[in-house]
C-alpha cells in the first residue's frame, strides 16, 4: 500500500505541475494563489478527478486530460476517493477541534484514498476477494 501511496504523491505532483498554470491562465491569473476561492476549489477538484483516472505519472499530459476525463472506467475510483476522503477530512476535524487540514495533510490523505481505492479497484477486476 505505501508504493501505492507514494505512486499517488508523484501523480499529484505532476498534476499540478501540468494543471495549475493552464487552470490558472485560464482564469485570467498568473499563479494559482492569485485564483479566487470558488475557482481554487473547482481547481482541486477537478485535479482530484485527474488523480483517480491516472495509473502513472506518465498519464498526465496536457493532450490526453480531456480524453481522460471523458472515460467512464475510473467513476467507480473516483466515488471511492471522494468518500474516503471526505471521511478523512471529517475525522481530522473531529480529531483537531474543527481545524480542517493543511494542503499538505490533504494531499497525504488523497493519496492515502487514492491507495485504497485503486488497490480495490484492481483487486476486484482480477477478481480477488476485498476485505474493507
Amino acid at each position: 500500500m505505501l508504493d501505492l501511496k507514494s505512486l499517488a504523491n508523484d501523480i499529484q505532483d505532476k498534476i499540478d505541475e501540468v494543471i495549475n498554470p493552464i487552470f490558472a491562465k485560464a482564469n485570467g491569473v498568473a499563479l494559482k494563489k492569485e485564483l479566487n476561492k470558488e475557482d481554487r476549489m473547482e481547481l482541486e477538484n477537478l485535479k482530484l478527478s485527474i488523480l483517480c483516472f491516472a495509473q502513472q505519472p506518465e498519464d498526465i499530459k496536457e493532450n490526453i486530460i480531456g480524453s481522460m476525463l471523458k472515460t467512464e472506467a475510473p467513476l467507480e475510483i473516483e466515488k471511492c476517493v471522494r468518500s474516503v476522503l471526505s471521511d478523512r477530512i471529517e475525522k481530522y476535524k473531529k480529531d483537531h477541534g474543527g481545524n480542517s487540514p493543511s494542503e499538505k495533510v490533504k494531499k497525504e490523505m488523497k493519496s492515502s484514498a487514492w491507495a485504497i481505492c485503486r488497490s480495490n479497484y484492481s483487486k476486484r477486476n482480477k477478481g480477488e476477494v476485498m476485505i474493507d
